[in-house]
């Protein structure tokens, strides 16, 4: 079972760098590596300037595996137990963490937190049939991954519509990316934010000023 949910990690993961890898704007963090900065690794976290931070939790689980549905809360079977998990809580306690750091150093408007979760082995239909639930419409599906394209664009789509409903002025400003770079590579705690963001400067005024003769 978990090595099978490993491999629809991968199948996630791969299809996100399928989607977004070919733009040199694209970052991914992903699960396995070392948690830095006391923030939990969910299982992937893209940063770009089309869809802000998101954070996306994965459950690599076949339909049957699941009991029963309440809310977005999955009654799952593993290791012969029934366990309560909710992978869009697991995915909000991470952006919160992120933005609650970021907001030290750039303004929220700079900047759009965000999260799903990825069912890569069970399709929406299927999913919403079975239990008479319907999930949110950012939530990923097997469907979802069928190519590049596909995800590509749902992604877009649902964090167009969270800048809409959220009414930030941009998704992803270049401060605001330096900012989440440096938290989720545990540099943040070695560097003084500042209090104010200068966006032009006179490249004549930098530097030290000669000495008056």
């Amino acid at each position: 079972m978990h090595l099978v949910e490993e491999a629809w990690h991968g199948a996630l993961v791969a299809a996100a760098i399928e989607a977004f890898g070919d733009d040199p704007r694209a970052t991914f963090f992903i699960e396995g590596m070392a948690p830095r900065a006391g923030i939990p690794r969910p299982d992937l976290i893209i940063i770009h300037p089309d869809l802000g931070v998101l954070v996306i939790e994965n459950k690599g689980i076949a339909l049957d595996d699941i009991q029963s549905v309440i809310g977005s809360t999955l009654w799952v079977v593993r290791d012969g137990g029934l366990k309560e998990e909710d992978p869009f809580k697991q995915a909000n306690r991470v952006a919160l963490r992120l933005r609650d750091l970021c907001r030290k150093r750039v303004g929220l408007s700079e900047v759009l937190f965000w999260d799903t979760a990825a069912l890569p082995r069970i399709s929406r239909e299927e999913f919403e049939r079975r239990f008479a639930l319907p999930w949110p419409q950012d939530a990923i599906f097997a469907e979802t991954l069928t190519s590049p394209e596909t995800l590509r664009n749902h992604l877009i789509h649902c964090a167009a519509q969270s800048q809409r409903k959220t009414g930030r002025k941009s998704l992803l400003t270049q401060r605001a990316h330096d900012a989440v770079m440096s938290i989720l590579s545990g540099k943040h705690a070695l560097s003084t934010p500042r209090r104010q963001y200068i966006a032009d400067t006179d490249e004549s005024l930098i530097g030290c000023a000669g000495a008056a003769a």
